[in-house]
C-alpha cells in the first residue's frame, strides 16, 4: 500500500475543517446566507494562510534555509531542498514600461517635434482600460 502524500493529508484536513466551520455559520436560514458565509470563511482562511506563508518565507530567507530570490536574473532556479520538498523560482524578464516624457524628448531631438505637441498626441492616443474591482464580504 502506498504512502499518503502530505498534500493529500493537508487537503483532507482542510476539507474536514471547512465542513466543521460551515456548520458554525450564523446565517444558515437561506441559501444566500449559507453561500455568503462560506465565501466569507474562505476569504478569511485565504488571508490567514497568505500572512502565515509570507511570514514563513521571511523566516526561511532570514535563516538561509532557502536562497534569497531578490538578486536572481531571468531563468529557473532551485532555492532550497529537503528530502521531501523542493523550492523553485522562475524569474521572468523584467517588465518594460512606456515613458511618455522619454518619447517626447526623443521626438524633439530626432524630428524636431515640440515636446508639448508630442505629449498632447500621447494623451489623446490613450484608451481606457478596465478598472480594478475589489470585492469584500464583511461580517455584520
Amino acid at each position: 500500500m502506498s504512502e499518503v502524500t502530505f498534500q493529500a493529508t493537508v487537503l483532507k484536513e482542510l476539507t474536514q475543517l471547512m465542513e466543521k466551520l460551515e456548520k458554525l455559520n450564523p446565517d444558515t436560514r437561506s441559501n444566500t446566507g449559507r453561500r455568503l458565509g462560506k465565501a466569507f470563511m474562505l476569504k478569511m482562511i485565504s488571508t490567514y494562510a497568505d500572512k502565515q506563508y509570507d511570514n514563513e518565507m521571511k523566516v526561511l530567507n532570514e535563516e538561509k534555509i532557502i536562497d534569497d530570490p531578490a538578486k536572481l536574473t531571468e531563468g529557473d532556479y532551485v532555492l532550497g531542498e529537503s528530502p521531501k520538498f523542493t523550492v523553485t523560482c522562475k524569474v521572468s524578464a523584467p517588465r518594460r514600461s512606456f515613458d511618455p516624457d522619454v518619447l517626447a524628448l526623443m521626438l524633439k531631438k530626432r524630428y524636431k517635434v515640440p515636446e508639448p505637441i508630442s505629449k498632447d498626441f500621447i494623451e489623446k492616443s490613450k484608451t481606457p482600460g478596465s478598472s480594478n474591482k475589489t470585492i469584500k464580504i464583511l461580517e455584520r
